[in-house]
């Protein structure tokens, strides 16, 4: 891959590639070598080359203006219901290439207070331009405050062309490619100021049939639809299909396990292996599933059993349990996180010795597998510990 960004006042350039080469294969007894070969990979490159507003309309009522390199612009006096087009000049270099564009707030802040916003109660040092101004790519709208960080697609740019590419903007809300106001109150954006980020991302089309704009944003967050307790015993409603924990241990004499997973962890369906915990210390734990087979580690300790299939309507319950008597034991679960996207919320802690604390995740299509992610902390205080006491449970139920 090559890539080069250029970062501008609402406005940033992004651009990847990739090289693909052949292999060469020998038959019979032959030998031929072709020596001094060169392989140049090739790049995709776009440049900035104008900046312009409604076609540069010198009657510019929003007072847009533009710095003296091109590489950025601003808008000095918005109202509600303005709108127009912001338009780019983008030379692309020697591979036609997919084009998306992101609009991403940078900052904001009150630029100096008036009544109606003190009227409101609102205190706050920064603005709220940003969930009153939409920005439309390509017919794709919605409000900076909602669509920030979203990439959307400009379609594909001509190698060796000077595109003209552009973004619309409305101080109100999109219907269709037409400026509303909406039932909001204005009046508390007066004098706001904001700054963002517009970005374009380049790819090669050229072997990279199945790119999608949207494959470069952030995984959505995964909202539990049950969560944080308490949850009387281990066991979640449905029936267990299989299940990871975790629990107190030390690696002892006993062979007692401290990592477990299986169908049931508590028979001899199941895989284990030790763990030595320390009291207080964060360690990181996965759980990955791969449609048959179930791998739990934690700290780069592992232990996989075949499970067999869940259905895609399975439900993965995520539980932490403390069920020990020592005032300061605890166990806590940080920066969960399934596939990717941060699980909400994306810490859990239990120091209640009546109960458990928990996640239910219910929509996931957990057929074709999953990976779970997090960190682990036990915390104990003396002699109150025992197998199982602080643990963590990952159940599939159906």
């Amino acid at each position: 891959m090559n890539a080069k960004r250029i970062v501008m006042s609402l406005g940033t350039l992004v651009f990847a590639t990739a090289v693909v080469a052949g292999g060469t294969g020998a038959f019979f007894s032959d030998t031929e070598t072709s020596a001094g070969n060169v392989f140049t990979a090739g790049s995709v490159t776009l440049e900035l080359t104008d900046i312009t507003h409604n076609g540069n309309n010198p009657d510019d009522l929003v007072g847009f203006t533009t710095s003296q390199n091109g590489l950025s612009f601003s808008f000095s006096d918005l109202k509600p219901l303005d709108a127009g087009n912001v338009t780019f000049d983008l030379q692309n270099g020697a591979n036609e290439a997919y084009l998306c564009a992101m609009a991403e707030e940078t900052g904001s802040s009150e630029n100096g207070r008036v009544d109606p916003e003190l009227a409101l109660g609102d205190t706050g040092p920064d603005g709220e331009l940003g969930e009153f101004l939409s920005f439309s790519f390509n017919g794709q709208t919605g409000t900076l405050a909602d669509a920030s960080g979203q990439w959307a697609s400009l379609g594909t740019v001509d190698a060796n062309d000077t595109g003209n590419s552009s973004f619309g903007y409305c101080f109100g809300e999109y219907n269709g490619s037409v400026c509303e106001l909406g039932t909001e109150d204005y009046n508390i954006t007066q004098t706001d100021r904001l700054t963002a980020n517009v970005t374009f991302y380049a790819e090669q089309v050229r072997n990279n049939p199945d790119f999608e704009c949207s494959d470069l944003n952030e995984p959505a967050p995964v909202d539990p639809v049950d969560a944080e307790g308490p949850f009387d015993g281990w066991n979640g409603p449905g029936a267990l299909i299989w299940q990871a924990e975790g629990r107190f241990g030390n690696n002892d004499a006993s062979g007692d396990w401290e990592i477990g997973v299986g169908t049931n962890t508590q028979t001899a369906n199941q895989d284990n292996t030790n763990n030595i915990w320390v009291s207080g210390a964060a360690v990181p734990f996965t759980v990955v599933y791969d449609g048959v087979n179930a791998t739990f580690t934690v700290n780069g300790n592992s232990a996989t059993y075949a499970v067999g299939a869940v259905t895609s309507a399975a439900d993965l319950n995520i539980i932490a349990g403390k069920v020990s008597s020592g005032a300061g034991d605890s166990v806590a679960l940080a920066n969960l996180e399934l596939d990717g996207a941060p699980v909400n919320p994306v810490a859990l802690t239990d120091t209640d010795d009546t109960d458990a604390q928990y996640l239910v995740v219910s929509s996931e299509d957990l057929s074709g597998g999953f990976t779970l992610t997090g960190d682990v902390t036990f915390t104990w205080t003396g002699g109150t510990t025992s197998g199982s006491r602080p643990a963590f449970q990952v159940q599939v139920r159906d």
